[in-house]
């Protein structure tokens, strides 16, 4: 826009020319030659003052009212009418009174009206100067002529600056000036001003100006204007006024900020208005200015703040904010600001952002981390504010209520405190540390750079209880450390460190200790080095868990994928103990080879070989165990199982489904009978037997087969030979058979297994030989042969909840007995019932 010196000389040069042609005029009314006045001479006379073409429509001369009109005046751009035309005036009223005949003074009164006024910028024209003191008076012969007042009514000026691509309009009602004093009172009301350049498009409205001049000091009594619909008040002085121009202003008003920082630059919208009262001192190029403004309400695309508050000074080319008060952003903030442009290095920022909600940073800083909370930020920055990555600073940063992201967010409010200096671009962090119910993060110490965090290293300390339950795990509780330094870019961060664990549990299950190494890059997190240990049980593992997409609670199950190798060096049954159902639970020790873990927590597979010399389980001692184990998400396989029980190798396979349902086959022997406690008891046993069981579980129950073959059978002495036993389990349905073919001897069981059933037992005995039982019941010296043999059946009906409780016949027919030569045999057949509590 032009500068305030150029327009007051343009509005002085007006002034000077309407002057001009009212003295003309007046001394052409009252010479001598006013008979002569003819339009030739008036455009001569003013041409020669103006010192450019003037022309003039017509002259008219009204001797009884001492006036002279001139109508279309028109004055020249330059020296020619090719430069165009400076100012038109539709009239020109020049008007006389007598003042004092006796002193031959008379009052002359200049009235303008319609005039047209186009100027445009002219090398040179800032060197026009003030005259010392404007004369209110002419001596004209002996004729003094006092000049009144000049009147200019509804006056259109247009101004052109082609270099600045400027143009300035204004539609101005009343111009008063009034000489007084050596200078000049000066009244003007213009209903508007139009200012247009190829970026700016801008109008003020109802400017009133009263000011008076003299000299070069120029007093402005009233200046207000009106912008965008607020109005803006100016009072005060401007000395030497045509050079230097000293400053001595104050401009109260309302600012409309967003038109503001549009005309500043400022692409972001902006809303609100600010009160302010300046004060204005010091020469026009290097003016100081103090001033207080107040915003209700300030608002832009990301924040809104109420209660803006600020003194505002600039000096010797620095801008400085002080006392800067508001509250936005959830909070309160405070601040100062000193903003040297021709320095910006020099630039210092002291910020104070008391409990401003995480959300509101957030939003401001155009990326979403989803904490939530309030947290308080005070400190400084210096350097070029357009260039941060070379800016400096200290910061301190507290929060009392910060809530992580979810599903963290669970773990409910924690507190944060810590120290940051910025140099370079780079953020340090020093000795922060946050805590929340059953988390602490501590010594939290690196750099965090525009690219990513640098040697940033945290200890955290963790109740894993709660932890757990932030993703919906409620089985898992202990103690637990981690150590990490983050490195990589914020995209991708990488890390490493170690984690130690004691104790853990999981469920009723739990580990003295874990300890691992750790490595994040690439969403894939390494673990080494990982030792868990139970009692005197070791396990050692490494592996990787790799993801893609964020890994919340929701997906975690999917989205990651575990690759794992696991080893068990040594391991004790009874460490065990709390991992393994009551009955099977015992003592021995075992190892684990070859394992390997792979798939998502939602599909995963496991396989590992297992070995040990002795267990005991279930009270029975386990011997050379070896077997191959595969487990995955939904089924558990064992396979190739080989061992020893009491002695008797045994060997299966095995399949089950979490669900519940599965099969097995076993095989065992071969194996002596007389190694049987349970049949040594009873009676001598001898031979061998090879079993074979087929099982399958469901949810109906336990379904299966069994066949077993035995080899040189005898009970106490009694060759029972070549046998089979075969038998089916259908849910609780038992059918089985015995069958000694050799010796004749055969029994069936049926029924079901179940309390309130019983069980039907039939029994056979063919022509079988007596003499080696009757030989253990005789004295074992005697000579006397003694022998017989018999057959017979019984039938029995057993309740399967109390055996005891048996009932049924038997029955034996023939039966021969020999003894000393002397044979007996039963005249009819020999009948046994059994009743519950008595046979006969």
């Amino acid at each position: 826009m032009p500068s305030r010196r150029r327009v007051l000389l343009w509005v002085l040069g007006v002034l000077f020319v309407t002057v001009v042609v009212g003295i003309t005029g007046s001394w052409l009314v009252i010479s001598r030659y006013g008979p002569m006045l003819t339009r030739d001479r008036v455009e001569r006379a003013l041409a020669e003052a103006l010192d450019r073409p003037v022309r003039v429509e017509r002259v008219s001369l009204i001797p009884w009212l001492l006036r002279l009109e001139l109508e279309r005046l028109a004055v020249a751009s330059g020296p020619t009418w090719d430069a165009g035309t400076a100012l038109t005036a539709r009239r020109v009223i020049v008007g006389l009174s007598v003042a004092s005949l006796w002193r031959l003074e008379a009052v002359l009164k200049l009235v303008v009206r319609d005039v047209e006024i186009n100027a445009s910028a002219t090398a040179g024209a800032d060197a026009v100067a003030l005259p010392a003191a404007i004369p209110d008076r002419i001596e004209l012969g002996p004729v003094t002529v006092l000049l009144a007042e000049v009147v200019v009514d509804r006056a259109r000026v247009r101004y052109v600056d082609g270099a600045a691509g400027l143009t300035v309009g204004a539609d101005i009602a009343r111009i008063r000036a009034r000489p007084a004093g050596g200078g000049l009172d000066v009244a003007l009301d213009v209903d508007g001003l139009h200012a247009t350049t190829p970026k700016l498009d801008e109008s003020l409205a109802a400017v009133h100006l009263a000011a008076e001049l003299r000299g070069r000091t120029l007093t402005i009594e009233r200046l207000r204007a009106q912008w965008r619909g607020e109005t803006i008040a100016v009072t005060g002085r401007v000395y030497d006024v045509d050079t230097r121009r000293r400053l001595e202003l104050v401009a109260r008003g309302r600012l409309p900020l967003g038109p503001a920082a549009a005309l500043a630059g400022i692409d972001q919208t902006i809303g609100g208005v600010a009160a302010f009262d300046v004060t204005i001192q010091g020469e026009a190029d290097t003016p100081r200015l103090t001033a207080r403004v107040a915003i209700p309400e300030l608002t832009t695309s990301d924040i809104v703040a109420r209660k803006v508050t600020t003194q505002v000074r600039w000096a010797d080319g620095t801008l400085r904010l002080s006392d800067v008060t508001a509250q936005a952003l959830g909070g309160s903030v405070r601040g100062a600001l000193t903003l040297t442009p021709a320095r910006p290095g020099d630039s210092q920022l002291t910020l104070t952002l008391d409990r401003v909600a995480l959300a509101a940073l957030e939003t401001l800083a155009g990326r979403a981390v989803g904490a939530t909370g309030h947290v308080t930020i005070a400190g400084e920055l210096r350097g070029d504010f357009r260039d941060l990555a070379n800016g400096a600073g200290a910061f301190h940063v507290e929060s009392a209520d910060l809530m992580l992201p979810a599903p963290l967010a669970r773990l409910g409010a924690g507190v944060v405190s810590g120290d940051a200096r910025l140099a370079g671009g780079t953020v340090e962090i020093v000795g922060a540390r946050a805590r929340w119910p059953g988390v602490e993060i501590a010594d939290v110490n690196g750099m965090l750079t525009p690219h990513g965090p640098r040697r940033l290293r945290a200890t955290l300390v963790a109740d894993l209880a709660p932890l757990a339950r932030a993703w919906d795990e409620n089985r898992v509780s202990g103690r637990a450390r981690l150590a990490a330094t983050l490195d990589g870019r914020w995209e991708e961060p990488t890390a490493h460190g170690r984690l130690h664990a004691a104790p853990l549990r999981f469920a009723a299950a739990s580990l003295d200790s874990i300890e691992a190494s750790f490595a994040l890059a690439d969403r894939t997190l390494a673990l080494s080095s990982v030792v868990a240990v139970l009692g005197q049980s070791r396990l050692e593992a490494d592996g990787t868990l790799a993801w893609s997409g964020p890994l919340d609670a929701a997906r975690w199950r999917e989205a990651a994928r575990l690759d794992a190798r696991v080893e068990v060096p040594e391991a004790r049954m009874e460490d065990l103990a709390p991992w393994l159902p009551p009955a099977w639970r015992g003592s021995g020790r075992f190892t684990v080879t070859a394992g390997r873990v792979s798939g998502t927590p939602a599909a995963w597979t496991a396989s590992a070989r297992i070995a040990a010399d002795a267990l005991s389980v279930r009270g029975e001692r386990i011997t050379d165990l070896a077997a191959q184990l595969t487990a995955g998400s939904t089924e558990v396989e064992v396979a190739d199982v080989r061992g020893a029980v009491r002695g008797v190798p045994v060997s299966g396979r095995g399949r089950w489904a979490w669900v519940g349902s599965g099969q097995a086959h076993l095989e065992a022997g071969p194996a002596r009978l007389g190694a049987v406690p349970e049949l040594a008891s009873l009676a001598p046993v001898d031979g061998t037997v090879r079993a074979t069981v087929d099982a399958r579980f469901d949810s109906g129950g336990l379904s299966g087969s069994a066949r077993a073959a035995l080899d040189g059978v005898s009970a106490a002495d009694a060759k029972l030979g070549h046998g089979t036993v075969a038998a089916t389990l259908d849910r609780s349905t038992l059918e089985a058979r015995v069958a000694f073919p050799d010796s004749r001897v055969s029994a069936t069981v049926s029924g079901k297994l179940e309390a309130g059933q019983d069980l039907s037992v039939r029994a056979e005995v063919l022509d079988f030989d007596l003499a080696p039982l009757l030989a253990r019941l005789t004295v074992a010296d005697t000579e006397a042969e003694i022998g017989g043999r018999v057959s017979g059946t019984a039938a029995l009906v057993v309740p399967y909840s109390a055996p005891a409780s048996a009932r049924g016949t038997i029955q034996l027919d023939p039966v021969t007995l020999r003894a000393a030569g002397t044979e007996w045999r039963n005249p009819e057949a020999v009948v046994v019932q059994r009743e519950p509590g008595r046979t006969r």
